[in-house]
Order: C-alpha cells, then structure tokens, then sequence
C-alpha cells in the first residue's frame, strides 16, 4: 500500500492538462473582463453607425 502511495504521489502525468486548462481560463477571464469594460464604447458607435445609415436611407428616399 506504501508503494501505491509514493507512485500516486510522484505521479505528473495529469499535471500539464490542469496547468494549460488554468492558462485558458484565466485568459477567458481576462477576455470577458475586457468586454464588459468596452460595453458602453461599442454600444456607441453601433448607435451612431444606425444613426447614420438612417440618416442615408431617408436622404435617399
């Protein structure tokens, strides 16, 4: 039972799949973090990309 414990415990195989798994959520967090911080900014221009557009649909008919 000994031996079973000291092979399980210097066992890494796993170790790199958690390690990379970690890498890719933090950089999802940040990702997401960064999107709701230029909410307002791209809420804007769409604004004023459809103010425009409706400005030339109605100049044109």
């Amino acid at each position: 039972m000994l031996s079973f414990i000291r092979r399980f415990w210097n066992d890494e195989q796993g170790q790199s799949l958690v390690e990379y798994t970690l890498i890719v959520t933090f950089i999802l967090f940040t990702i997401i973090g960064l999107a709701s911080g230029f909410h307002s900014s791209i809420s804007g221009v769409t604004n004023i990309s459809n103010s425009s557009l409706a400005s030339a649909h109605s100049v044109l008919h």
